[in-house]
């Protein structure tokens, strides 16, 4: 009745009130703004908005601002058409309305003839299941619009839309519209593959550079990719076709998601190896303030729920400047490329929010389409901002590791002479112990026959003056003074009390000194080659002399570490009784029994040995000088352990 209505206003109305759109067979119009006419008719009828319409009520643009503008009210939209096609018999010409869908939550487009005859070519809601006939993507799109040639007909387009934005009408024949459809889902599976394989590559470089900052900003723009197929409807198109009321919750969700996970990136992004700035927790715990927000989504206005999103993205973007600043602060030096990527970043989303709450930008496509031109540029400076500072901290790292391999050399030479200088004096001790022995034996070779030739001399010189006697027994006692010092000199027995006297009148010590310099000494080059060098501190403490104890656990930390390829190595020490206990274990390839007894002699060692074979018995010849037992527990494979092994009594250790 009311289509009746319209249709006798129609006919008997006066001129129409706004010129004509001309139309040719086959042309396509995507720029009506000079023939559409704009006005408001809440729950209005077709009737009333066309009389409205003939009046000449209709204005040239949206009749309300937008903050006079009630979300989701009628706006109709009207336009003259005409076919100015020649009549020549040939069949009527057909052409598709289409507009944007987005934030339109229903719509209608009536097309009114002057015959009387009234076509519905469109009736969408965005309650109901998800219809690829109507539905293209992000794009409405009518049923035919037939005009026969010389024809003129009204459309009335009614759209119930978020904002106050008049919808961006286009008029194509269909081939126009098939092409326009392949070519934007072209463009948006151009996008989706480049953006996609970004962030595969951006997650593998900061996997592979075992960056933990630049894996969550993979992470966070993976979340920004999802939130953006909001925007062209993938999620309901392939998800859930038939539950279109999901589709805003579950869009407002992930943008939440994106924005609460912005903060935690950007509060987790100040910390680095020099420290953490004071604001990282207050950032990452403001992760937790949008989901009031969020909580209260059901309750606001849809309008208002997106103001307060883009006020949270926006205040997002902005802690984002905090980190950049303390990775500055950090590398001592300015980040011009990075404060130029952050600031293009901010810059791009001010003009976002502005186009999309101003209505100045009608045509949604060019601002979804800014959007993700915007995205393609923020991740690629992102990406190349996190390498370019990855890189950096890379080369801080290798001039560090330089300076530390330069040190270590350094050690090592060192080492290296300590070790030279350990084998001279090895080597002369075993000289001079030599000589001892042969002076020793020398010396008691010729006491006997001293005694013998003063006797005989004793009854040869009967007849000799008191004076040549005096003079023989003189020599003879020199002779015999001299050999017995040097028997004396040469028995290290004599000489031990003394030496022990002095050792044990030294103050006690604890063997956490030894453990912590033996630790200073091989911690770099366990760490070199790849060991764990473990050194457990003991409260015990001793007065075994410190240089001897050094050079004896100083000497098995060394060879552990020079025949252990994988593995670790552990120094510590335990009571056993009145004593206590040192041990040395390794994960080593070993030794069996053979070797055990082999290696214990000087200057025995194995066929892929370096060494002089020295070290294994100077710890056994310490050991034996100070009364200390070593006992080596090794199997071939299996690792190797030593013990050292002190006596209460004979060491005077003190336990605390």
């Amino acid at each position: 009745m009311i289509i009746l209505v319209a249709v006798s206003i129609w006919k008997a109305g006066p001129a129409m009130a706004a010129p004509a759109l001309p139309f040719t067979s086959g042309e396509n119009r995507t720029d009506l703004g000079d023939y559409v006419v704009y006005s408001l008719g809440e729950n209005r009828p077709l009737a009333e908005m066309i009389l409205e319409y003939e009046a000449g009520k209709f204005g040239s643009g949206v009749p309300v601002s937008e903050e006079e503008f009630t979300p989701y009210s009628d706006l109709w939209s009207a336009l003259a058409v005409k076919n100015i096609s020649k009549p020549d018999g040939r069949l009527a010409d057909q052409w598709i309305v289409n507009f944007d869908a987005f934030a339109v939550r229903d719509a209608d487009i009536v097309l009114v003839r002057q015959s009387g005859d009234v076509d519905r070519l469109l009736s969408f809601s965005s309650a109901k299941p998800y219809d690829p006939t109507i539905l293209s993507g992000t794009q409405l799109k009518s049923k035919p619009l037939i005009l026969r040639p010389g024809e003129t007909a009204t459309l009335m387009v009614r759209t119930s839309k978020l904002m106050a934005a008049a919808p961006s009408l286009a008029i194509r024949d269909e081939a126009e519209l098939v092409e326009h459809e392949l070519r934007t889902a072209a463009l948006n599976a151009a996008f989706y593959t480049l953006a996609i394989f970004g962030l595969i590559v951006m997650l593998g470089v900061n996997i592979s550079l075992k960056s933990s900052v630049g894996i969550r900003y993979a992470l966070l723009f993976c979340l920004l990719l999802a939130a953006l197929s909001f925007d062209d409807n993938i999620p309901l198109r392939f998800l859930y076709p038939n539950h279109p009321e999901w589709n805003p919750y579950i869009g407002f969700l992930i943008s939440y998601a994106c924005i609460m996970f912005g903060f935690y990136v950007a509060g987790y992004s100040m910390v680095t190896r020099k420290g953490s700035h004071p604001w990282s927790r207050h950032v990452q715990w403001l992760a937790l303030l949008p989901i009031v927000t969020l909580v209260m989504i059901p309750f606001l206005p849809r309008i208002t729920s997106y103001k307060i999103q883009l006020a949270w993205t926006g205040i997002m973007c902005l802690s984002h400047f905090l980190p950049l600043y303390w990775w500055e602060k950090s590398a001592n030096r300015r980040l011009y490329e990075m404060w130029a990527g952050l600031i293009i970043i901010f810059i791009a989303f001010l003009v976002y929010a502005t186009l999309m709450f101003s209505g100045y930008l009608e045509n949604q496509i060019v601002l979804r389409n800014f959007a993700k031109t915007t995205f393609i540029i923020i991740g690629t400076l992102v990406m190349l901002g996190l390498t370019y500072g990855i890189i950096s901290l890379r080369r801080e790292h290798d001039r560090a590791l330089e300076e530390k391999i330069r040190v270590l050399k350094e050690d090592a030479e060192k080492s290296q002479r300590l070790l030279e200088a350990e084998k001279n004096y090895s080597r002369a001790r075993d000289q001079a112990a030599l000589r001892q022995r042969q002076l020793a034996t020398a010396s008691h070779d010729i006491k006997q026959p001293l005694t013998s030739l003063r006797m005989t001399l004793d009854g040869e010189t009967t007849n000799l003056g008191d004076t040549t006697k005096r003079n023989i027994r003189e020599a003879l006692d020199y002779l015999e003074s001299l050999s017995g010092d040097y028997l004396v000199e040469s028995r290290p027995q004599i000489d031990e009390p003394a030496i022990k006297e002095q050792q044990k009148a030294e103050e006690p010590y604890s063997l956490s000194m030894i453990f912590r310099t033996v630790g200073q000494m091989f911690r770099e080059e366990a760490i070199s080659k790849g060991l764990q060098l473990r050194i457990v501190n003991s409260n015990i403490q001793t007065t075994i002399p410190p240089l001897a104890l050094m050079r004896i656990v100083s000497n098995l930390a060394s060879n552990a570490i020079k025949y252990t390829n994988k593995g670790r190595i552990l120094i510590g020490a335990r009571r056993r009784g009145s004593g206590f206990v040192i041990v040395v274990l390794d994960t080593g390839p070993g030794m069996s029994e053979a070797e055990i007894v082999q290696f214990q002699s000087a200057y025995e060692k194995g066929d892929n040995s370096k060494g002089e074979g020295l070290g294994l018995a100077i710890c056994i010849e310490l050991a034996e000088q100070h009364e200390l037992t070593l006992e080596i527990d090794a199997k071939p494979e299996q690792g190797t352990c030593i013990r050292i092994i002190a006596d209460m009594s004979q060491n005077q250790i003190n336990q605390l």
